[in-house]
């Protein structure tokens, strides 16, 4: 009988084990899953970075608009070069916004991007030309024309590179001091009450 008990012990002992030993092996299988994306996501981010650089017509018209040399003007834009380039520049930003809406690029992911997105995004030039396709889109019935997902991830990274209120910062650290003031009051009194 006793030994009946033992093989049994035993038994059970050895299936918590295996249990054990499974949840250990499924946690490094999840782990080396994590770097792999990540490592499979980070080529993907220096490809997209590589394809900018790489590519003479968006870097030509990103730098017109940042030094302010890129102007609009309906007339004489369209059918000209600069046109297929800023269109390639704007759907090779609307892509990257795709990604980030998707969950395929994380936000860190984005910081490769941001001051240049930022750049055409907030171009006054380019505004007026993004107002005449949303015109051109609309008149043709085409709800999510190639500019969308570009002004949702201007949008995105405008927000959130906006400075902050210097009122915020203050405010915060006020009620820090007297979230710590509170905290350290009560333990005086716990205190006195102990002695």
């Amino acid at each position: 009988m006793e030994t009946k008990i033992i093989l049994e012990t035993a038994s059970q002992s050895a299936t918590v084990i295996g249990v054990f030993l499974a949840l250990i092996g499924l946690f490094f299988t999840y782990q080396q899953i994590k770097i792999a994306n990540d490592l499979k996501r980070a080529e993907y981010v220096i490809k997209l970075n590589d394809d900018y650089r790489s590519d003479k017509d968006m870097i030509e018209i990103y730098y017109k608009i940042e030094y302010s040399e890129f102007k609009y003007n309906q007339n004489t834009f369209h059918s000209s070069e600069d046109e297929k380039k800023l269109d390639k520049l704007l759907e090779y930003f609307s892509h990257i916004g795709k990604l980030y809406f998707r969950k395929i690029l994380k936000e860190s992911d984005l910081d490769f991007i941001t001051y240049r997105l930022l750049i055409v995004y907030q171009n006054p030039e380019v505004k007026k030309y993004l107002d005449f396709l949303a015109k051109w889109f609309e008149t043709r019935n085409i709800t999510n024309g190639n500019i969308k997902d570009f002004e949702n991830i201007g949008k995105y990274l405008e927000n959130k590179n906006k400075p902050r209120n210097p009122d915020y910062n203050r405010n915060l650290l006020q009620r820090v001091y007297l979230t710590f003031s509170k905290i350290k009051n009560k333990i005086l009194d716990l205190t006195l009450k102990i002695i």
